[in-house]
Formats: C-alpha cells, sequence, structure tokens
C-alpha cells in the first residue's frame, strides 16, 4: 500500500464474500494476500450457507493466533452467528455489535449488550467450555439467557450459544471437539439425536427422542430425555392440586 500512515495508527485490510464460505485451502491464500497489503490487522468476513461453514473460519483464527497474526475472522447469516460469539476462544481480534437491535451493519449481528450481557463474551477465552441448543428454528430460543446467567452464578467458565443446524450428524461430526461439551436438541432433530449418539440411556431410547446430548472425555457422545420428566412431574403436580369433593349434591330435575 502507498503512503505512510501515523505510527499510532493501525490499518485494517478486509475481505467480505457475501456468498459462501471458501475452503480452509482458499481462506489460508486469502489471509496470505491481505498480509502482503501491509495489514497491521486482517479482517475476513465470509457467508454461512451451513453451520459447518464456521469451522473453517475458527481453524483460520487459531492458525494466526500460533502465528501471532492479529485477525478478524466473522461468518455473517443465522447459521454463522456463533462466530461472532466464540471468536475470543479461537484467538479473533474482536466482534462486532450493533448499538441496538435493528441497527446491525451485518446480517444476525448481535447487539453489543447481548454479547456482555447474555453471552458474557469479555470471560470467553480458549479454556471456556462451549454448549448450546441445536434446532431449526432456534433464534427464538431462551435457552442462552437461562444456561448463560447459570453459568454465572455458578462461576462456570463455560458459554451456551444457539446452534442452526440443518444436518446433525454433519453437525456433531465436525464439531468433535472435546470444547463443545454438551448441547440441548429440540425439533427437528430429537429423533435423529438417537441414531448419531454413541450410547443412549434405554429410557430416551424407549421414547425414541434425545433431548440432551453430552460429550464424554474419550470423545463419546450419551444422549438422554428429560422431556418426559417435566411432563410427568406436571400431571403429578396437577394431581396432588386436584379436588375431588367426596360427596356431590345431586341434581334434581322438576
Amino acid at each position: 500500500m502507498s503512503g505512510k500512515k501515523p505510527e499510532n495508527c493501525k490499518l485494517i485490510v478486509s475481505s467480505h464474500n457475501y456468498d459462501n464460505t471458501p475452503s480452509a485451502e482458499e481462506l489460508a491464500s486469502l489471509l496470505a494476500q491481505i498480509q502482503a497489503t501491509g495489514a497491521d490487522i486482517v479482517k475476513i468476513a465470509t457467508t454461512a450457507t451451513e453451520i459447518v461453514d464456521v469451522s473453517r473460519m475458527f481453524q483460520i483464527l487459531v492458525h494466526c493466533q500460533e502465528k501471532q497474526v492479529p485477525i478478524i475472522g466473522l461468518v455473517m447469516n443465522d447459521r454463522g452467528f456463533i462466530s461472532r460469539v466464540l471468536c475470543p476462544k479461537f484467538g479473533g481480534y474482536l466482534t462486532f455489535g450493533s448499538l441496538e437491535k435493528g441497527k446491525e451493519s451485518a446480517p444476525s449481528q448481535p447487539t453489543a449488550a447481548d454479547l456482555i450481557n447474555v453471552y458474557n463474551i469479555r470471560q470467553i477465552g480458549p479454556d471456556t467450555k462451549v454448549f448450546g441448543i441445536i434446532g431449526n428454528p432456534v433464534g427464538h430460543s431462551k435457552s442462552p439467557i437461562l444456561h448463560n446467567e447459570a453459568f454465572r452464578s455458578v462461576g462456570l467458565n463455560a458459554v451456551y450459544v444457539p446452534f442452526l443446524v440443518d444436518d446433525l450428524a454433519k453437525f456433531l461430526s465436525t464439531y468433535s471437539s472435546p470444547d463443545f461439551a454438551g448441547f440441548s436438541c429440540t425439533i427437528p432433530h430429537k429423533e435423529a439425536a438417537v441414531r448419531c449418539c454413541d450410547e443412549v440411556d434405554p429410557i430416551a431410547r424407549d421414547i425414541g427422542a434425545v433431548n440432551t446430548i453430552i460429550r464424554k472425555p474419550d470423545g463419546k457422545l450419551v444422549g438422554y430425555n428429560t422431556d418426559y420428566v417435566g411432563a410427568i412431574s406436571a400431571i403429578e403436580d396437577g394431581i396432588r392440586g386436584f379436588y375431588m369433593p367426596l360427596y356431590i349434591e345431586p341434581l334434581y330435575y322438576c
């Protein structure tokens, strides 16, 4: 690049792909091209057509962290949302949040308030465990609010994010690191989860649906069903609260 910038000024050179997320090799080549411009900070933004695309961006972030190359790596679209929250875990230089909902500068950009207050992004680092809810749709779920507050209250170094997933088996095989430690599973993947888990609790197998997946230290996935507990508890509470008098006045008709 021509010209001279002030010594205390950092130059960010960016590339935006609004169609897809290239292969890992293509991303590496793009990284080299941007570095060759003399950039102090590299920025690469791509678009997710499926959530597994984000894994390639995470690979680039890790590579740059190892090489001490400052990089902003984000994946746009609902299926790329996790890149905006998890980037600190994989070495991203920064992320972006809108000042308020409805004023986003890119698709599926969270608000700065949600990044801080819901996802506790300032505490996310390499050792942070990742949990989340798998579904399609999933953006309406209140689970991230509830679980992240629970993690915060007990001091657990973990974050809970929404995973918008089309192909469950592909998702689980792609995000197979022990750092992706567990998932809630909702519609339409509960039945497919039975087939995707290495082990399934007998009750969940009998029901034919899994709504909770835990990754064991050896990498195996264990599936459980907790829906039935809530359903039965609600029925039992209802029965206990139902009062039937022993004697009922007869009805008289004239």
